[in-house]
């Protein structure tokens, strides 16, 4: 994973990426929100699956590590149309299965509109990132006779 930091006027730009078809972009402004992070971007391109989910964790502990103060972490969900025209849907399809897949992650709607979507940092990780999901393991429970 790189990471590339600007710093711009009043905020931080930083950058999580693993090659030019899979990153993450955040913005940070210390003085007047220094415990609220947005995610500016993000971008998957890749056919891999679970690329993009790795990337947001290891970027949100990264965050969780190097930059203690931030609790809060905000987003505006918005399709890209290439993607929703291809695969046959509406924006409003688009839309709400956006919003579904981020509110898996552990984010929660805003009180401005429907596609502004935030959540704490905590609850995105514990949720998102420590979930193996799948079928639990289990041994055999039919006994064997002798």
């Amino acid at each position: 994973m790189k990471l590339q930091i600007y710093s711009v006027a009043y905020y931080t730009s930083y950058s999580f990426s693993e090659n030019d078809n899979l990153y993450v972009h955040y913005l940070y402004d210390p003085v007047s929100t220094p415990s609220e992070i947005q995610l500016d971007t993000f971008v998957n391109k890749t056919d891999v699956k679970g690329a993009g989910k790795k990337l947001l964790c290891s970027s949100l502990d990264w965050i969780k590590t190097n930059l203690p103060a931030v609790k809060k972490i905000s987003l505006a969900s918005v399709p890209h149309s290439n993607v929703y025209k291809k695969q046959g849907m509406t924006k409003a399809q688009a839309q709400k299965k956006l919003n579904d897949y981020y509110i898996s992650l552990g984010f929660t709607y805003s009180d401005e509109e429907e596609h502004y979507l935030e959540g704490t940092v905590d609850n995105v990780v514990n949720k998102s990132c420590l979930s193996t999901g799948g079928k639990t393991q289990r041994g055999k429970t039919r006994k064997h006779k002798k």
